[in-house]
């Protein structure tokens, strides 16, 4: 067992304790005096990840799962979130490497449903590469991955691309060009400014 130590950037500090091979990096956030943490389950040996919803009432003293019968199941490592005040959005790669978003709701502490619509398909092999995604206002769901891998000059890069999720249909991977160049690994971040601009930080 490991001892996790969160930080909420409004200045609350919390400790929870799961096996090590959980990683609590997606969150924590703070609902209704509430936070919530979204944990990767993933032994070296599995193929797949069962995706957690962590809740504490207690400043992070105790932990408990929510929902946990309906908890994704995922390609491993292959998952991201955003976060709007009431709902936890998740992002991730089914068993079969396609792409789909499920909610968590906070105020009931319950799975929805998988999104409608059947997502493009991810590279396998791609679970300790870049994923992000950002929630539009409009409720535009974009998704960035690396897709396709090719040699430069003797050396390996993977493509950065992303998808769209809207009105119930997905889009193609679509490949990111920057000024008439296709961006490549490696992928920093990705942030959503006020404007619905999408800002993507990389290195080349």
């Amino acid at each position: 067992m490991e001892c996790a130590r969160l930080e909420e950037k409004m200045g609350i500090h919390a400790n929870a304790t799961w096996p090590a091979f959980k990683n609590a990096s997606l969150g924590p956030w703070e609902a209704g005096g509430t936070l919530y943490v979204v944990t990767i389950g993933c032994p070296s040996s599995a193929a797949t990840s069962n995706v957690t919803v962590w809740t504490s009432t207690d400043a992070g003293l105790t932990w408990a799962a929510q929902d946990d019968a309906n908890r994704i199941t995922t390609a491993a490592g292959l998952v991201t979130t955003a976060f709007d005040g009431t709902t936890i959005h998740v992002a991730y790669c089914t068993s079969a490497f396609v792409l789909a978003i499920r909610q968590f709701s906070t105020a009931t502490n319950t799975w929805g449903t998988t999104t409608s619509g059947t997502g493009p398909t991810v590279e396998a092999g791609l679970a300790s590469n870049p994923f992000f995604f950002v929630r539009r206002s409009d409720g535009t769901y974009f998704v960035f991955h690396q897709t396709v891998a090719e040699s430069v000059m003797g050396t390996g890069y993977r493509r950065m691309g992303y998808s769209i999720y809207s009105g119930g249909l997905w889009s193609n991977n679509i490949s990111i060009i920057v000024g008439g160049v296709q961006v490549h690994h490696d992928v920093r971040g990705i942030v959503l400014g006020a404007s619905n601009r999408t800002h993507l930080l990389y290195t080349v």
